[in-house]
């Protein structure tokens, strides 16, 4: 997930806390109140499916994860959002 990198680098320059993995770097991005908890578990799931989609050899996990990437789209727009807001110095997490 490409997002990982751009929320790791508002991470380092917002919060002053570098991470290096996609799943510390969500956590620690929640943890600083700029994920609702849903979105931050939302997250580590699409980040798990992508992972999966890697290693995937059956054609139902291929199709259930597939199903689920309309969801995972809406919710990096979310996440996106939360990039902008924290940009502008609001750290709120978004709903």
């Amino acid at each position: 997930m490409i997002g990982w990198k751009a929320l790791k680098q508002a991470l380092r320059e917002q919060e002053g806390i570098d991470e290096a993995s996609p799943k510390k770097v969500v956590k620690a991005w929640y943890l600083a109140g700029h994920l609702t908890e849903d979105d931050y578990v939302a997250l580590l799931a699409a980040i798990d499916d992508r992972n999966r989609l890697s290693h995937v050899y059956d054609a139902q996990t291929f199709t259930a994860i597939i199903a689920r990437l309309p969801a995972h789209a809406v919710l990096l727009h979310r996440v996106r959002q939360s990039l902008h807001a924290g940009q502008q110095g609001d750290g709120a997490a978004l709903s």
